[in-house]
Order: structure tokens, then sequence, then C-alpha cells
């Protein structure tokens, strides 16, 4: 997921991506149709033009997976033991001569404008604040006290922040584990259960206010990799619906 858009010259991105598409190198897209369902897949980068970026046509059980014209898409790759992400806007299908007997279906894309570099010690938050539920309840794993219901504010992969009535806040313990329940939207905007074991590592006061400001971390173990797959699914498909609510803003402006 993306963290950081970490300064970068202009030279350098149009030096990776040329890299990128002499090398033929692979990368994964992620798509949000309009009716919410998501497309994730292995795609190639096959050339670049003036005016376009060209990679695979996307498929998905061997089979393409059309993509509308003016849709966004997220693209990620790893270049250099760095992985960078960019979002970009599909101009066109086209076929592509890959060497000189083989031509394959393609896509241009827009040439990004950016190129957004993570940071692996890091995850990328997402603010909740537009969902139209965002409760999530805390269970002491030792079952010594009570549940403590809250609301999160943000989420990512590693963790989340949540604030809490005072009263209620008082029964938590920093540094103890817990067990959160709280549900999030699929791509179909169904909702998901996720029962996550973490720790409580920051209890702060929030001045003016009757709650307090919790974050807890998420104890996932290479078991969990499902768990961690679903909220990076979920936070990618947000990212990509809150950009199509801006662009449809930009337009009717």
């Amino acid at each position: 997921m993306p963290i950081d858009a970490l300064d970068m010259s202009e030279g350098l991105k149009k030096q990776i991506i040329v890299d990128l598409c002499q090398r033929n190198h692979h990368g994964e897209l992620v798509f949000l149709s309009a009716n919410s369902n998501m497309i994730h897949a292995k795609i190639r980068f096959l050339g670049l033009s003036q005016k376009s970026l060209v990679i695979d046509k996307p498929s998905i059980d061997s089979k393409n997976s059309p993509l509308p014209i003016e849709g966004f898409v997220h693209v990620e790759f790893a270049w250099e033991k760095q992985r960078y992400t960019f979002v970009s806007k599909v101009q066109a299908q086209t076929k592509w001569l890959l060497n000189n007997l083989i031509t394959v279906d393609a896509l241009c894309l827009t040439i990004p404008k950016k190129l957004t570099r993570t940071q692996r010690r890091k995850c990328y938050r997402l603010g909740l604040a537009h969902l139209e539920t965002n409760a999530i309840n805390l269970q002491p794993v030792d079952k010594t006290r009570d549940s403590v219901a809250g609301k999160m504010i943000n989420v990512s992969e590693g963790g989340a922040s949540i604030t809490i009535d005072k009263q209620a806040a008082s029964e938590l313990v920093e540094n103890e584990p817990y067990l959160a329940a709280f549900s999030l939207p699929d791509e179909n905007n169904q909702p998901v259960s996720y029962y996550i074991a973490g720790t409580i590592n920051r209890i702060q006061d929030l001045p003016h206010s009757k709650r307090i400001r919790v974050g807890i971390k998420w104890d996932l173990n290479p078991g969990d990799r499902e768990i961690k797959t679903g909220l990076g699914k979920f936070i990618v498909a947000e990212q990509l619906r809150m950009l199509r609510r801006k662009q449809k803003l930009a337009v009717g402006a």
C-alpha cells in the first residue's frame, strides 16, 4: 500500500518507467468498477510512447478482463529493491508486438504524473470518516475486564486509531492484548467481519473532548495472510472510490 509520496525528479521517474518497459517488468493492477466490483491482476510493462504507457491487458483465470476507457487503475511494482505505486487512467485498448512473432492484447494508460514509493516499515492509514459505520469492539484477551466499544477513525494493515468515550476508556490498559471486532465493506459494499488480535500501544487524551484516542497494533502472524490481504484490498478499493468521487466533483465544478 502507498505510504509516502517521496520527492522524485522527473528524470528519475522517466528512467524508472523506461526501464520497466525495456525489461517487460511485471506489476500488479487493481481496478474498481462503477458497481464496486474489483479486478486484481498481474500485468507486464510493454512500452512507452510520448502520451501513453502500454501494459498487458489484465486477465483473470487466463481470461481477458475488459476495463472501460477513462477508468482509473492502481498499479504497484518493484524496482531496485523498492516498491512503487501510481494511479493512471485507461486511454484505449490496442495490440502490441511483443517480438517478431507474438502480438498481445494491451492497454494504453496515461503516463503517471507521480510515482509513490512505499516504505516497508509502515502502512498507509486510511481515514474512515466517510463510512456509514466504523464501530469497533475491544475485548481483553484475558477476559478479566469488560469489552469497550469505540469508533475507528483510520485503519491500516498494521493497526488502527480509535476514539472511545473517556469513561469507558478507563477500562483499557496500555501494552495489553485485545481482540478487536469490526466490519468493513467489500468490493460489493457488503460488510465483512474482522476479528483481529492486537496490542494497545497508545492512549492519548483529547483536550476539550469527552473522548480518548487509542492506537492499536495488529498482532498478525504468517497464518493471518488472508486478514492482511483483505485489509489491503479494502484500503486500495477505498482509495480508488475516493479518486473517482474527486474526479466527478471536478467534472461537475
